[in-house]
């Protein structure tokens, strides 16, 4: 199985601090910041890596020391668990039994009404189903990071779905 793993480097200093299996993503120009992750995701996807591979996925240079995990760890694992279109890892599995759900926990945090202004954000983007903050969050529907890594006909939904409607989306101010 050939497996694509990167790691998004927004900084120079970001290149020496690679996890082992992983590749650098050059992304020093971050042309659009508030976009996070997104933006590599569209970028990984303009230049068809999701077709390079048969599964491929870009993390943060912060995987490791919050997943506990390296990228050849990661492989291995994908590699031992063939035929899925996405492999998602939850470096916080903890999430789901001491807070109801992400969007009271984010609440909780911040000093802004972080669940309004995401729902209106999502709604905006037409992706509204995704937010719920009346209904409970188990680990079989969260994710407290954007650490996954999929095939290509996951990337094709996710970005039609999802992603391009989230960066085509003028948000209100």
């Amino acid at each position: 199985m050939n497996i694509g793993l990167y790691q998004n480097c927004i900084f120079e200093r970001d290149f020496d601090r690679l996890s082992a299996g992983f590749q650098s993503i050059d992304f020093i120009h971050n042309p659009r910041p508030w976009l996070r992750e997104f933006q590599i995701f569209q970028d990984i996807f303009e230049k068809e890596l999701h077709l390079k591979h048969d599964v491929v996925g870009a993390v943060s240079i912060n995987f490791e020391k919050k997943a506990k995990l390296n990228g050849i760890e990661v492989k291995d694992w994908i590699q031992k668990n063939p035929g899925y279109d996405v492999y998602v890892i939850n470096p916080f599995p903890q999430f789901a039994y001491c807070h109801f759900n992400l969007w009271q926990f984010s609440d909780n945090r911040s000093s802004f009404p972080f669940t309004e202004q995401s729902a209106q954000s999502l709604q905006e983007c037409r992706v509204e189903g995704l937010v719920n903050p009346k209904r409970r969050q188990s680990n079989s529907s969260l994710a407290t990071c954007s650490y996954w890594f999929g095939n290509a006909d996951f990337w094709e939904r996710y970005l039609n779905e999802v992603l391009l409607r989230v960066i085509n989306t003028n948000p209100s101010g």
